[in-house]
C-alpha cells in the first residue's frame, strides 16, 4: 500500500481536486465488518457498506477527481455498478458533487435530506459553489422516523442543522462472521466553520442553528457509538486507525470513546466560537 498524503493545513484543498487530485489520494480500507472507507482521498470520506444485497454509497466526493472514488470501490473488490443507494449527508459539493454522475452510472436510488434539497432548488451556488455544478433530483428524503434499509444494513438517519440546514446523520449496526456487533455512526456535517454569527447572518440562516448543532452533539455523545466514521479524516485523526499492512483490518477504528470525545470537543468548539472565544474549525 502506498503512502497516505494529508492536505497541508494552509492550504486550500479545492486546488488539489481541481489541478492534481492524485496528491491527496489513498487505497481504501475497512473500516468496519462490511463498510469500506472509498473516497480514494484523504480530505473527504465516503463510505460503502455491502449489505448482501447490493451496495449502499454515503456521499460522493467531488466530480473533478470521481475517478478516485470508482476506483477505491473497485480496489476494494466491489462493482461500482452494484450501489442501488446512494445517501449524502449534506448538500455541499465537496460531498454530492459526483453525485449527477454516479446517478447516471448506477442508477442508484438518491436520498437526502428535505432542507437541503430547498437550498438547493432555491441556492444552486449554496451547494455547488462553482458555476459547472451538476444538478441532480433524489428520489426520496430523509425521515427520523424510518430506517433506510438494504439487505442486512437498517440506517437510522437523525437530522443535524448546523453545518447546513438539512446535515444528516447515519447510525447502523455491522455484524462480523462471530455474531458481533458494532454500532457505526457519523455526524454528517461536524464542521463548525459555517457556525458564526457572519456566516448565518450572511446566508440568512436563524442563529440557533448553533445550539442547535451544540445539542445535537451532547446528546450524540451519549450514544454507544463503537466505531466513529469521519466526514472529513483530518477532523478526528481517522487515518491513524489505518492497518497499511494489512487494510481488511478494521480493528483500529473500534473505539468508543472516539465518538464521545468528538461530540463533545465539536460541541465545545462552537461553544467558543459563540462566544468569539475561538476561529471555527
Amino acid at each position: 500500500m502506498g503512502e497516505f498524503r494529508r492536505v497541508p493545513a494552509m492550504e486550500d484543498p479545492y486546488e488539489y481536486v481541481e489541478r492534481c487530485p492524485w496528491k491527496i489520494a489513498c487505497e481504501p480500507f475497512r473500516v468496519a465488518p462490511h463498510v469500506w472507507y472509498v473516497s480514494g482521498n484523504t480530505w473527504v470520506g465516503a463510505y460503502l457498506i455491502d449489505t448482501g444485497d447490493g451496495l449502499i454509497l454515503i456521499d460522493t466526493f467531488e466530480v473533478r477527481a470521481l475517478y478516485l472514488l470508482t476506483e477505491a470501490v473497485r480496489k476494494a473488490g466491489f462493482d461500482p455498478g452494484e450501489i442501488k443507494l446512494i445517501l449524502l449527508s449534506h448538500g455541499h459539493a465537496d460531498h454530492c458533487g459526483g453525485l449527477k454522475a454516479l446517478q447516471e452510472m448506477t442508477k442508484a436510488k438518491v436520498y437526502m435530506s428535505k432542507e437541503d434539497y430547498e437550498v438547493k432548488k432555491t441556492h444552486f451556488d449554496r451547494v455547488f459553489f462553482r458555476p459547472d455544478g451538476q444538478d441532480f433530483e433524489p428520489d426520496g428524503f430523509y425521515s427520523d422516523q424510518k430506517t433506510i434499509e438494504l439487505g442486512t444494513i437498517r440506517i437510522r438517519t437523525k437530522l443535524c442543522p448546523g453545518h447546513t440546514p438539512g446535515t444528516t446523520s447515519f447510525f447502523f449496526w455491522d455484524e462480523d462472521g462471530e455474531g458481533k456487533r458494532y454500532l457505526c455512526g457519523m455526524h454528517g456535517g461536524a464542521g463548525t466553520g459555517f457556525l458564526s454569527d457572519e456566516y448565518l447572518d450572511d446566508y440568512g440562516y436563524p442563529r440557533w442553528f448553533r445550539q442547535r448543532f451544540v445539542d445535537d452533539c451532547k446528546e450524540m455523545a451519549s450514544w454507544p457509538v463503537d466505531i466513529c466514521l469521519a466526514s472529513h479524516p483530518n477532523m478526528t485523526n481517522f487515518l491513524s486507525g489505518v492497518n497499511w499492512e494489512d487494510p481488511s483490518d478494521y480493528q483500529g477504528f473500534v473505539d468508543r470513546g472516539a465518538w464521545r470525545n468528538f461530540m463533545l470537543e465539536r460541541a465545545e468548539d462552537a461553544e467558543r466560537l459563540g462566544r468569539g472565544e475561538t476561529r471555527a474549525r
